[in-house]
């Protein structure tokens, strides 16, 4: 991660609360999803087979990514529409979000 927009590769500083937030929710999700999962499989809605029941309508950009590792997916909607929640299609079933947030989600 780099900090300061970029120009610097080091841990935030106390002072730079906005890039500490930021350092602290990327540890939450490596920790949520394995590292393993950045070399399985991508999945997108365009490609079939996607596990999650979505839409373009369903995001705000249009754009939902998912991977596959161990029997689990990985998946998220890039700025969901308000009220989307996370469903499960292709025969997977949500299983958890990440830190309560309903655009990030394991599937089983």
């Amino acid at each position: 991660m780099h900090s300061q927009h970029g120009l610097e590769g080091r841990k935030p500083n106390a002072d730079e609360p906005i890039s500490e937030a930021i350092a602290a929710a990327v540890c939450r999700m490596w920790q949520f999803v394995p590292g393993d999962t950045q070399a399985a499989p991508y999945m997108a809605p365009h490609l079939g087979g996607f596990p999650l029941v979505w839409q373009n309508a369903n995001s705000e950009v249009h754009h939902a990514y998912a991977k596959t590792s161990g029997g689990k997916a990985y998946a998220v909607n890039c700025r969901p529409t308000a009220g989307w929640i996370a469903a499960g299609a292709n025969g997977w079933t949500v299983e958890q979000s990440l830190d309560g947030v309903p655009a990030i989600v394991r599937l089983r």
